[in-house]
This record gives C-alpha cells, structure tokens and sequence, in this order.
C-alpha cells in the first residue's frame, strides 16, 4: 500500500460513516413522527 490508497479508505470511511449518521437520523425522525401520529390518533 501507498500513500495514496491509505488516504482513499480514510476519506472513504469517513463518507461511509457519514452515510450511515444520516440513514440513521432520518429513522430517529421517521419512528418519532410515527410514535407522533399514533398518540395523535389515540385522542
């Protein structure tokens, strides 16, 4: 390995890893809206 390609899997698990923060906060937000609209619906 060289320098180049240790450069190219750090940026590439950082995007990775950024990646999955996203997916991860959009299901926080989509479980909370639909926690949200069940008790909504309850009253």
């Amino acid at each position: 390995m060289n320098q180049s390609n240790i450069a190219v899997e750090r940026t590439q698990k950082k995007t990775n890893a950024y990646a999955w923060y996203v997916v991860i906060l959009c299901m926080l937000a989509y479980i909370f809206s639909f926690i949200d609209r069940q008790i909504l619906a309850l009253m």
